[in-house]
């Protein structure tokens, strides 16, 4: 192999691999304009691993509503992974960021986060029908079903 076709091909591959993984979600303001937020406060693995299996039954409904989820277990610690739908890596602190947030003395546990940002719902059960209610009665939200369904307007 010549010299000069041997540095295009190395400079062709060196370009053509990714510069960088991306960089783990530490905090969910990197989601915000883009997705609601569901977070899960679970009070053992068991309960855990329902709220998984729950919402993973539900990923039409969830994808539709942009939704992310996120199972905090009670016992969160640095080595404790995140349940979760959202397809990137997911900071070790972040669990213990959103149990101190938004988990520290309340009973609630479930909080819904709208693509502001902003809490737009909590509750001790996870109900789909009133969860999903509260999210199609949201502004952002009825207007995407109108993007995705012109003949509803």
């Amino acid at each position: 192999m010549s010299r000069p076709f041997t540095v295009a091909l190395l400079t062709l591959l060196a370009f053509s691999l990714p510069v960088s993984a991306k960089a783990p979600l530490t905090d969910l303001s990197a989601l915000q304009w883009k997705h609601r937020v569901l977070l899960l406060n679970a009070a053992s693995a068991n309960q855990a691993n329902l709220f998984q299996t729950r919402l993973l039954r539900a990923s039409d409904e969830v994808q539709a509503r942009h939704l992310y989820w996120f199972i905090v277990p009670a016992d969160i610690n640095a080595d404790t992974p995140l349940l979760s739908n959202y397809p990137g890596t997911v900071s070790s602190q972040l669990g213990r960021q959103l149990k101190r947030t938004y988990f520290r003395s309340s009973t609630d546990r479930i909080v819904l986060i709208g693509k502001d940002g902003g809490i737009k719902y909590t509750d001790r059960t996870l109900q789909f029908k009133t969860l999903w209610a509260r999210i199609d009665a949201m502004p952002m939200r009825k207007a995407e079903m109108r993007e995705a369904d012109p003949q509803q307007q």
